[in-house]
């Protein structure tokens, strides 16, 4: 089953200008994470608990190329953002053979893994959706223990932060991404059926301008959002480049302390709103954060 989104992918042109903005400006400890062998990428790593955001940056274009199913080129081309949502399978066979059963096309299952600044392999299997099925996301099943994982994370702190000091936005883990879409209804359908799971009912979601349905994955939750007739974020994302994930809520312990940072390092906020379901929450715009509009809430 899926236990968690297990980390958002941004993908950027530059990954040592992207680390700085998030660390400097917007309040992240990000690190370097390594290279992907073979694949022509790097990355950095903002981890919260089990789930991290990630930085993606092309290391070596030629070798990038030669991965006919990477797409990252394109992607970037378009601009920068928010391409990925992972999700977290606690038995990626199974939820592989479920989805296909459930008439998902999905890719055979492959290895990945990472070489750390300090010399280590983090290594985990993963599965992609097919070309007729091209929703935004992929399983992954980490081969690596998560105190494993963990440890790495500290030990790459240890030379910035102190271990385990909290983000300086008071980031505490992710709460949902949002999907825009263009169709709730059909798209809400498609998701249901990749996902195995039923979405909650049709509501307004004044934060985004939109109507919106979600579907829980763990204690998270996946966001579909339809524009609504009025300016806003999901008008917004679909305009700057059609469908696809475009934000992230954060978890926050105080959302006057983030607001407090944001404004201390000139980030544009919106004001403060409840969201459909009720909590406290803002947002803040896509500009800063190469992309990624971003939702930060009680």
């Amino acid at each position: 089953m899926f236990t968690r989104i297990d980390h958002i992918m941004i993908c950027v042109r530059d990954l040592d200008a992207a680390l700085k903005t998030y660390r400097e400006t917007l309040g992240f400890h990000v690190y370097p994470g390594g290279d992907h062998p073979g694949r022509g990428t790097h990355n950095a790593i903002g981890f919260f608990d089990l789930e991290y955001l990630e930085l993606l940056g092309v290391r070596d274009r030629a070798e990038l190329e030669r991965d006919p199913n990477s797409g990252l080129l394109d992607f970037l081309a378009k601009g920068e953002g928010l391409r990925f949502f992972i999700l977290a399978s606690d038995d990626l066979d199974a939820d592989v053979a479920a989805m296909r059963a459930r008439g998902i096309e999905v890719r055979d299952v492959r290895e990945g893994s990472r070489q750390t600044p300090g010399g280590v392999t983090l290594r985990w299997r993963f599965a992609n959706l097919g070309p007729a099925n091209p929703l935004p996301f992929f399983l992954i099943q980490h081969l690596t223990p998560d105190a494993l994982r963990q440890a790495q994370d500290s030990a790459q702190r240890q030379a910035q932060v102190p271990q385990r000091a909290r983000h300086p936005n008071g980031a505490l883990g992710i709460d949902r991404v949002a999907v825009a879409v263009v169709d709730l209804e059909e798209e809400a359908a498609q998701y249901g059926r990749a996902l195995g799971l039923a979405p909650s009912p049709v509501r307004e979601e004044p934060l985004l301008a939109a109507k919106v349905v979600s579907f829980p994955i763990g204690q998270m939750a996946l966001v579909l959002a339809e524009q609504g007739p009025g300016p806003g974020p999901a008008r917004e994302a679909l305009e700057r480049r059609g469908p696809g994930p475009f934000l992230v809520a954060f978890r926050t312990a105080s959302l006057a302390d983030t607001q407090r940072w944001m404004l201390g390092h000139h980030v544009n906020i919106g004001p403060l709103g409840a969201r459909a379901d009720g909590r406290r929450a803002m947002l803040t715009r896509p500009e800063p954060a190469h992309g990624l509009w971003m939702g930060w809430v009680e």
